[in-house]
């Protein structure tokens, strides 16, 4: 296996275990309470509620988990464009390879299977954005 596979497996796998790691790690939730200890009213003899402390104003956060601005929706766009744009660096890299092979033949095939595997890769991104397009929009709702 090439240096260049190998650390391009190597960033894939670090994106991934970096997603993954944000989905599985829980956040901490506390209360706001005063230097006694006791919880800080609002105003009205009431602990804070969630609004209180954020703000009453969230229209710009998604209500829904799939569907147009859902935030499954978002991770997979996002995760699907830097796979689309991972595939297009390594188009242009083997492109670069194959003008800098200078007829050697061992080089031109190496360059021939970065266009060809960078092609392929970039088929599959877009064969898996449109299945993931028509799973969330006919089959989640």
């Amino acid at each position: 296996m090439s240096k260049t596979k190998k650390i391009l497996i190597s960033v894939a796998m670090t994106i991934a275990l970096a997603l993954g790691l944000v989905a599985v790690v829980p956040t901490s939730v506390s209360a706001i309470v005063d230097s006694d200890g006791t919880p800080v009213g609002d105003g009205d003899g009431g602990a804070l509620t969630g609004t209180d402390v954020i703000g009453s104003d969230q229209s710009d956060m998604p209500d829904q988990l799939f569907g147009d601005g859902g935030i499954v929706t978002n991770i997979i766009s996002i995760i699907i464009f830097i796979v689309g744009a991972l595939c297009v660096i390594m188009l242009v890299y083997g492109g670069v390879r194959y003008i800098m092979s200078a007829g050697d033949s061992g080089k031109v095939g190496e360059a021939k299977n970065t266009i060809l595997y960078a092609i392929i890769g970039l088929i599959v991104c877009i064969v898996a954005y449109a299945l993931v397009r028509f799973i969330l929009q006919n089959i989640v709702g």
